[in-house]
């Protein structure tokens, strides 16, 4: 399934409404996303309806197989409009997905609110904005789990939280993004865990400095190469 809409979002939900006792769901399997003039998936979640605090409401998010690729925006973008006032069990899964060559971000996530948030077995890469994943977002309960999955060739780095909830990256590769393989925006504690995952050689994992210069190179030992070539050499 191919959905190239060139002057908006590929897919959208402007404003998908949890009822307390009910179960909201939308899944997308083997779905192709492309070449759409703005975000590629977009969906944002408002703030639920009801007052049942034994039955609160169910939001399933389930991306299976998805080929996001070439939108003009963001590849996915998934954006929360209540609080961790709003009691919601919210379940997001990226799962065996691959989000590439997006103009901005590979997937923007605004965890604004607690929910299991997963990306498994997924490449997010050649994505030309800040990250191949972008965090941002107000709840210090929110915990988004990246594990065997791809996060290189991005723009500028691999992964960026700039949230106040904690991303955990596990087994997974970060190689050649433009600046550093993970940025941690937070001005207080760490906020990033890598746990036996893969970098780029010679780069900092942790870099929140601005952006590596070349000037000091002169001669390099096989002539002339681009900068995102630098770190192969000897």
């Amino acid at each position: 399934c191919a959905l190239p809409i060139y002057e908006q979002s590929g897919i959208s939900a402007p404003s998908l409404q949890p009822v307390h006792g009910e179960k909201t769901r939308l899944d997308l399997h083997r779905v192709e996303i492309s070449n759409n003039g703005d975000i590629g998936f977009h969906l944002r979640i408002a703030k639920p309806v009801g007052d049942d605090p034994k039955d609160i409401p169910r939001v399933r998010i389930s991306l299976l197989g998805v080929d996001c690729f070439k939108n003009e925006d963001h590849g996915l973008g998934l954006d929360l409009r209540y609080t961790d006032a709003d009691p919601v069990d919210l379940r997001i899964l990226v799962e065996h997905c691959s989000i590439r060559e997006n103009k901005k971000s590979g997937i923007y996530l605004d965890t604004d609110a607690q929910g299991d948030y997963s990306v498994s077995y997924s490449e997010l890469i050649g994505n030309r904005g800040s990250a191949g994943l972008y965090l941002s977002g107000d709840s210090t309960d929110a915990l988004v789990r990246v594990r065997d999955s791809e996060l290189s060739q991005n723009g500028l780095h691999g992964a960026v939280n700039s949230s106040a909830g904690l991303l955990k990256l596990m087994h997974s590769s970060l190689h050649s993004n433009g600046d550093s393989a993970v940025l941690d925006e937070s001005t207080e504690l760490p906020t990033v865990q890598l746990i036996e995952c893969e970098l780029t050689p010679g780069s900092n994992p942790l870099n929140s400095a601005s952006p590596r210069l070349w000037s000091s190179i002169s001669n390099l030992p096989s002539g002339s190469v681009s900068s995102g070539e630098l770190d192969r050499l000897p």
